[in-house]
């Protein structure tokens, strides 16, 4: 397995182990980093919650259109 495979199955644990809610030591531990700052740069929560309010922003719109 190569780098870059390696570094997409661990940012999709980390950002799945963040859907779960676990903690960033937790998930720290159990990818096996040292620091807490490596784990937060695998995560993609960010891209997710920012789809969220998108959406919320068209589903907002929306509303605002039909009234």
């Amino acid at each position: 397995m190569n780098g870059t495979s390696a570094s997409w199955k661990a940012a999709g644990a980390v950002t799945e182990a963040e859907d779960a809610s676990a903690g960033l030591d937790t998930i720290r531990g159990s990818i096996g980093h040292a620091q807490a700052t490596t784990t937060a740069r695998y995560s993609r929560g960010a891209i997710g919650k920012s789809r969220k309010v998108a959406q919320a922003r068209v589903a907002l719109r929306g509303e605002q259109n039909n009234h």
